[in-house]
């Protein structure tokens, strides 16, 4: 099966198992500071916890179906009323990786977009195309047993404040294949973990290059 059919399959399942995601967070705010969430906080948090994590089927849509220079967009719902500044949105490169290969070295960074909210620092966070909630893989990556997908990108990085609902704009920018990996580095990061035991053992990866932009909607 190539890489496009596994992540065909990967977007179907992924769409079926976004309402867990909205209960699973449920649960963390209920459990980790119950005295300062009133019911419509935990509300906004689980709806933007959903909307969040619905990122990664559209974004590999984007590779899967599409070509390059095919984009998409999505409003997230953060911020809340009752806050003068309920988070922050940053965006740009997150785990770098360096690897060989039979024609040389590749570096690259992850694409990533991280919400914190303020409120008890909870973050939520896409990156590379997994997503993880309050530091645990929500959302895995594409990958099998020797080969991957990974969502990596060139730009900038950069933040916004998430007290309003955020636009969010991603353009599909190209794709590089390469075979015969050897000696795969992981930079420390608070993630740097989990791709180095997804990651660990693989044969083929292909990067995919896309840019991301955020800005607040008033």
């Amino acid at each position: 099966m190539s890489c496009r059919e596994d992540a065909v399959s990967e977007i179907v399942s992924f769409l079926l198992i976004l309402g867990v995601v909205a209960a699973g967070v449920g649960i963390y705010a209920a459990v980790a500071e119950p005295e300062i969430f009133k019911a419509e906080e935990r509300q906004h948090l689980e709806y933007a916890a959903e909307e969040f994590s619905s990122l990664k089927p559209d974004i590999d849509r984007l590779w899967v179906l599409g070509t390059p220079g095919d984009s998409g967009s999505k409003l997230l719902p953060l911020g809340a009323a009752d806050r003068t500044s309920s988070g922050t949105l940053s965006f740009g490169k997150g785990t770098p990786i360096r690897f060989s290969h039979p024609g040389g070295e590749k570096t690259a960074s992850l694409l990533r977009l991280d919400y914190t909210y303020r409120a008890f620092q909870y973050h939520i966070v896409y990156e590379g195309g997994a997503v993880f909630s309050a530091g645990d893989i929500l959302l895995p990556a594409a990958a099998g047993e020797t080969k991957a997908v990974l969502i990596c990108t060139d730009q900038t990085d950069d933040v916004i404040l998430a007290n309003t609902p955020a636009a969010v704009t991603y353009m599909f920018q190209k794709t590089e294949t390469f075979s015969g990996i050897e000696n795969l580095q992981i930079a420390e990061s608070p993630y740097s973990g989990y791709w180095q035991e997804t990651l660990a053992g693989m044969e083929n990866i292909t990067l995919v290059y896309c840019t991301l932009f955020a800005e607040a909607v008033p």
